[in-house]
């Protein structure tokens, strides 16, 4: 600091400076903690990752991947399910069933 030209340190005159006193220090601190979410990422995973923002990219691919292959499995249950028991025979020889005695 003491290299910086002393007219980069001063109050910049838009600014009053009665206006800047009297502040409180934290006055919304718990608020934005609760709704804030901060995680911490193991550092062998946060090498891929350059910044939040590719973390966040990345956490929203695989919520949709699995938000689209539940909705997947939903409709292939309810399809087997509606079909019958019959149907599923239709894929298998009679040489790969199994004898029950």
């Amino acid at each position: 600091m003491a290299d910086k030209d002393k007219s980069e340190d001063e109050l910049r005159p838009e600014y009053e400076e009665a206006f800047l006193k009297g502040g409180i220090r934290g006055k919304y601190a718990q608020r934005y903690a609760a709704t804030a979410k901060v995680v911490r990422i193991a550092p062998d995973v946060a090498t891929s990752f350059p910044d939040d923002e590719s973390v966040s990219e990345a956490l929203r691919l695989v919520l949709r991947v699995m938000n689209d292959t539940s909705r997947l499995t939903r409709r292939c249950t309810a399809a087997a399910n509606t079909s019958g028991q019959e149907d599923v025979g239709q894929f298998f020889s009679d040489s790969d069933r199994l004898e029950v005695g």
